[in-house]
């Protein structure tokens, strides 16, 4: 099954919420504003930090942890960082629900046993429902393959765990990406630690990243979904809308990287600045790169303000701003669930009856052009047969039509013999 339900990391006492329920789902003008940390571990001093920030700033309903919740650390005993995490996030998750997913380092035993999600028994991916957005969280370490063999365009060898979480995602993304789950909340998120468009490091950001759009990307264009967040490498980059490895069709790198209008595919952001020691871009960006800097110790902002405006921002720690963007999608319109066959029935019998209505209309043109064609071709044959043999012209036309077939001179004789007939016969049936 798929699951509903929203909770925090240390119990159960999240739900779904409507657009008003608190904090900044009440202020004019937003439903619903999250924050969203990367990579951090609970060692780390900039966790706390992380936290504290967030909690001092703009008030929000929920925070997004990807990844290293429950990381293994050298010296440190399995499930301790677990414990650290959350120590150092307790000033924001004993208010809102705190939302987490386990990543690379992370000890699944401990991170089972400490983070209760709202997932189906033991499995590590979800979902949950907040305002009008649906986000589901993936375990992409089930998904990916570290394994230099594998060629870029090879999807990795599913494992059952693999392939189980496929199987919850298509149906997930089946029943919260259209129909009136979709009108109800039309904004359709997904999470994972593994990005799959980066331009930080070689192996993740290529063949690793390349393996991932593989097996997912087919299913985010065909659901729509507006916005992949990642987190595995400690730095900052966000794309464009992108679609196969590259820029989709409608996306214009020239465009303002500040306003994505109308996108075409899904926009992917890598936020590891949470994570310790931050990395350095050493390479040139993608084309399909909107925006990156090297790893900080910051926190992403993620505002919905109706069913087609969200805003995200990238806030350091001492406030600084080091992304902001504003996204722009084409509203939804409810459907039925017999209405998508229905209305494409419909298409198919307006074709089939335009098709056949222009092949009657050309047929009954095509058979009266040849029937005028032949009486012409008749009256000529015969007007220059009367006019070889010195005959008096029957009239079988105008006279401007005799004229212009036999000649000047001849045409008015001709005009003036049937005129001559003419008379006659009118005189004729006046006699009768």
């Amino acid at each position: 099954g798929v699951s509903e339900a929203a909770s925090t990391g240390s119990g159960n006492a999240g739900a779904d919420r409507g657009a008003g329920a608190d904090s900044a789902a009440g202020l004019p003008g937003l439903l619903l504003r999250l924050a969203v940390v990367g990579a951090a571990a609970g060692a780390g001093s900039g966790t706390a930090a992380i936290a504290r920030g967030i909690a001092a700033g703009p008030s929000i309903d929920a925070v997004l942890h990807l990844g290293s919740a429950a990381a293994n650390a050298y010296g440190v005993a399995p499930g301790q960082e677990a414990v650290h995490l959350l120590g150092a996030v307790s000033p924001v998750a004993s208010r809102v629900p705190y939302m987490t997913l386990p990543g690379d380092r992370d000890d699944l035993d401990a991170y089972e046993n400490i983070f209760r999600m709202p997932s189906e028994g033991s499995d590590e991916w979800y979902s949950f429902a907040l305002g009008p957005l649906r986000v589901l969280m993936l375990f992409t370490e089930a998904l990916s393959d570290d394994s230099e063999a594998l060629s870029d365009d090879a999807a990795p060898p599913l494992s059952d765990k693999a392939e189980r979480q496929l199987s919850w995602l298509r149906d997930a993304l089946q029943l919260f990406g259209s129909g009136e789950e979709r009108m109800q909340r039309p904004w359709l998120v997904v999470a994972g630690q593994q990005p799959m468009y980066c331009s930080v490091s070689p192996k993740i950001c290529g063949h690793q990243a390349k393996q991932l759009r593989t097996t997912l990307e087919p299913l985010f264009r065909e659901h729509q979904v507006d916005i992949y967040l990642s987190s595995r490498l400690h730095a900052y980059e966000r794309t464009l809308p992108v679609h196969g490895g590259g820029l989709c069709s409608d996306a214009d790198e020239s465009e303002d990287p500040g306003f994505v209008h109308w996108p075409c595919g899904a926009v992917h952001i890598l936020n590891g600045d949470g994570g310790e020691p931050p990395l350095h871009y050493e390479v040139l960006p993608g084309e399909w790169t909107a925006q990156r800097h090297s790893g900080m110790l910051a926190y992403g902002e993620l505002s919905f303000s109706n069913e087609t405006h969200l805003h995200y921002r990238q806030v350091g720690l001492g406030g600084e701003i080091r992304d902001d963007f504003w996204l722009e999608k084409r509203g939804l319109r409810a459907k039925s669930d017999d209405e998508e066959p229905f209305l494409e029935a419909v298409t198919w019998i307006g074709f089939a009856t335009a098709v056949v209505t222009g092949t009657c209309a050309f047929v009954r043109w095509a058979h009266n052009d040849g029937l005028q064609r032949r009486d012409e071709a008749l009256r000529t044959l015969q007007m220059e047969l009367r006019v070889l043999t010195g005959m008096p012209a029957k009239m079988v036309g105008q006279a401007h039509e005799v004229e212009r077939l036999v000649g000047h001179d001849q045409g008015i004789q001709a005009a003036e013999a049937s005129a001559y007939i003419e008379a006659k016969r009118c005189r004729e049936q006046a006699a009768d």
